[in-house]
């Protein structure tokens, strides 16, 4: 068995894992009644077992609206910075198009290290190779 093998024979078996560990916590939602609409945790022992079920509510912020919404209504941007966190994220095709001097500037400002490489691995049948 080559080590293509071995990584699709993984991928499998980690995809099948967490298929099946999701449909068993779906099941402990259902008969514990958990209420997947709150923030919050709570803990439960039970025959031997104590588990731990965390609950959030993920939110997203549309950054334009919210200030449209404060220069409509006259909220300071004093307030957004304190009740909101501002990311900048990179476009790396404006950024690779901006002048060299610009460019240079702003580096200062950028951290870049290399992520783990993915892979996609597919097994070619004999008639596609």
């Amino acid at each position: 068995m080559n080590l293509y093998q071995k990584w699709i024979d993984a991928k499998a078996a980690e995809g099948a894992a967490m298929a099946k560990r999701r449909e068993v916590e779906d099941m402990l939602t259902d008969t514990l009644n958990i209420d997947a609409s709150s923030d919050g945790s709570q803990t439960i022992k039970e025959g031997g077992y104590k588990a731990t079920i965390t609950t959030r509510i993920n939110r997203t912020v549309d950054s334009v609206k919210v200030q449209e919404v404060a220069a409509e209504n006259g909220i300071p941007f004093s307030v957004l910075q304190r009740v909101f966190r501002w990311k900048a994220d990179i476009d790396k095709r404006e950024f690779r198009n901006e002048k060299d001097e610009v460019k240079a500037l702003l580096s200062q400002a950028i951290t870049a290290k290399p992520g783990r490489p993915s892979y996609k691995i597919e097994k070619i049948e004999e008639d596609q190779q």
